[in-house]
């Protein structure tokens, strides 16, 4: 099928008579089918609930070989209570004014440039692959319950993989800006991912009046410093059944202090020491931090042997303290690259592996 700027809105969506919109595409396309959508500038795109989608095959859109996809903004489900587009796969293009779902299932994102960000309402099985987000003036990414709904609908088993975030910074003073914010959801894994010039922090999780957020992993990652006066690259107020493990940054970490703090592990990170991380609730093993330590099995250091923090190159110098002392009991298979892990006698602490 065939998506065009030029195309007819009630068009067929062949190759002789190509739709004008993504949503035509959607709703004409069956379960499996693929949508070839051709270069150029599209306006807004709403993609709206189609009851015959229940199959666990998407429809999937794909930018023509060789051409440059733009389109203004996406939106699966108009508003807040809309029951937007589910089953659906999109790659390689670029959304300029962000991206928001509202009460869907199954979509995936691959290698999509999102300029501003995504906000992720009540949704569930939403994957973020090898994409780009930001930048944004005083807004940021969010996961959240879907507002108004009753009962409630929490985010569920949210994938974030391989994603640069970026950019995101404060517009006006009072502004809370981070490059991921995440406010509730029940399932979610951030991976391989870097953050790089984030607000007030990199990635902060922290609960509404909903239930707590819960099983969670963050591994692999890579946090810049944030730039807004803010302390912390990484911060998790409070969770149930949380993992942070293998994680590499300049600036300090933030976990617990407030709400409910239940089967925490953080093992294996590499970052400098904040008081703010420890809490007697969490389990910590073999972190390399500077300056200090939260547990028994940490290693406190006074140099982290990052090869370039000025530029963001956060992988380990061949001399890194970090090396082989990670925590060998819970740890990724593969690094922030995708290299093979443990590499020697056991896994380096941080995102990154050493040969």
């Amino acid at each position: 099928m065939f998506v065009g700027p030029n195309g007819s809105a009630y068009g067929p969506c062949t190759r002789a008579r190509p739709c004008r919109s993504l949503n035509r595409a959607y709703h004409v396309a069956k379960p499996g089918e693929v949508v070839q959508v051709a270069g150029g500038s599209y306006g807004r795109q709403d993609l709206t609930g189609d009851s015959s989608k229940t199959s666990a095959r998407d429809v999937f859109f794909k930018a023509a070989p060789g051409a440059r996809v733009r389109i203004s903004d996406i939106t699966f489900g108009r508003y807040s209570g809309s029951i937007g587009a589910s089953h659906v796969t999109m790659s390689r293009m670029t959304f300029a004014d962000g991206v928001v779902f509202n009460r869907v299932s199954d979509v995936t994102l691959r290698r999509i440039n999102i300029v501003g960000g995504f906000w992720i309402n009540g949704s569930q099985r939403i994957r973020i692959i090898r994409g780009r987000v930001g930048p944004c003036s005083g807004c940021h990414p969010d996961i959240q319950w879907e507002y108004n709904s009753n009962p409630k609908r929490i985010p569920r088993n949210i994938l974030i993989d391989g994603v640069y975030f970026h950019d995101m910074r404060i517009g006006s003073p009072g502004d809370h800006v981070e490059c991921l914010q995440v406010s509730d959801v029940d399932g979610l894994v951030i991976r391989n991912s870097r953050f790089r010039r984030c607000g007030i922090f990199g990635l902060h999780i922290q609960g509404t009046e909903a239930p707590p957020p819960r099983n969670i992993l963050v591994e692999n990652n890579f946090f810049a410093a944030a730039l807004d006066g803010g302390f912390y690259s990484l911060s998790i107020i409070e969770g149930i059944n949380v993992t942070v493990r293998n994680n590499s940054s300049p600036q300090g970490f933030r976990f617990g202090s407030a709400g409910t703090i239940s089967n925490w592990l953080v093992a294996g990170n590499l970052a400098p020491f904040a008081t703010a991380a420890c809490d007697d609730r969490i389990t910590f093993r073999s972190n390399v931090w500077g300056a200090g330590r939260c547990g028994g099995t940490d290693r406190n250091v006074s140099w982290l042997g990052f090869r370039d923090v000025g530029g963001f190159n956060l992988h380990l110098r061949r001399d890194s303290p970090a090396i082989n002392r990670g925590y060998p009991g819970s740890y990724p298979r593969r690094d922030i690259d995708h290299q093979r892990r443990p590499l020697g006698v056991r896994p380096d602490a941080g995102a990154d592996e050493v040969r």
